[in-house]
């Protein structure tokens, strides 16, 4: 499956699971916890049933379906990629519903004021996770970085979004419009439907409508 093709990222992304398997305090059952454990170590698939057998424990829990979101983007089972990122956004709205967040692996761009260079064939920037809540985004680099630390956005300084044009269109970035700076993202696999499902969280959940550049 495209998705965020996690399992050729497999010393990359490890500590989002974490972030992610620990961002509540509530119980998640014996289910639900081997589910986010299975996540843990990359077994996406064998992680959706336990996840969806332990919402069925705990119901009511926004870590569960955030994890099941992630799972979903990194499935390569029976699924193909428009199934499995149908049921990632799924996953994703009722996590948000219940008070929690969505989260995708991404890139950021390093540039200042968020406007993607491309210098030498190489793109400035550093990745790490978009969390999206009904507060409003933030990202968090992979590895800590006291240079950079990390970008919190309200809500109510998210004017719009849109996908790239120009030299980083290729790469499907998209353009986060908000103050004090606008910021340019991607996903960590490149791709447009997975930046359409950030877009239609940021839309139901923030109020914010599409900017056309």
């Amino acid at each position: 499956m495209p998705g965020y093709r996690y399992m050729n990222r497999i010393a990359l992304i490890f500590p989002l699971f974490a972030v992610i398997a620990y961002a509540a305090d509530a119980p998640l059952g014996p289910k639900g916890s081997m589910g986010v454990e299975l996540v843990k170590n990359k077994s996406f698939d064998r992680a959706i049933s336990f996840l969806e057998d332990g919402l069925t424990e705990t119901p009511d829990s926004p870590v569960l379906y955030e994890n099941l979101g992630v799972a979903y983007l990194g499935c390569g089972g029976t699924l193909n990629a428009a199934q499995c990122r149908e049921k990632a956004e799924t996953a994703m709205t009722k996590a948000l519903d219940l008070g929690g967040r969505a989260t995708f692996l991404v890139d950021i761009s390093t540039e200042k004021g968020g406007l993607l260079r491309i210098k030498e064939g190489l793109l400035e920037v550093k990745r790490g996770w978009l969390h999206i809540s009904k507060t409003g985004l933030e990202f968090d680099a992979e590895r800590p970085d006291p240079k950079f630390p990390p970008v919190i956005i309200a809500a109510a300084d998210i004017k719009g979004y849109s996908m790239n044009s120009g030299a980083s269109k290729g790469t499907n970035m998209f353009h986060i419009d908000s103050k004090p700076e606008p910021h340019d993202f991607r996903t960590a696999d490149f791709s447009a439907e997975e930046a359409q499902i950030v877009f239609h969280l940021i839309e139901k959940y923030l109020g914010v409508a599409s900017k056309k550049k």
